[in-house]
């Protein structure tokens, strides 16, 4: 295999890992701020998506 090939893959790898991680972050983030408005009631690590009726 071509040396630029692996580099290649490994990098596309590393890219993969990344853009995981950064999903995960931005899902902990918004489950946070859901929390935080009360649309979210996390409880015994179930999650109940029992909506907030608005006005």
């Amino acid at each position: 295999m071509d040396e630029s090939v692996g580099d290649g893959i490994e990098n596309a790898e590393k890219n993969k890992g990344r853009m995981l991680l950064q999903g995960q972050e931005n899902l902990l983030r918004e489950l946070k701020w859901l929390e935080k408005e009360k649309r979210l009631d996390m409880k015994d690590g179930e999650i109940n998506t029992n909506m907030v009726k608005d006005g």
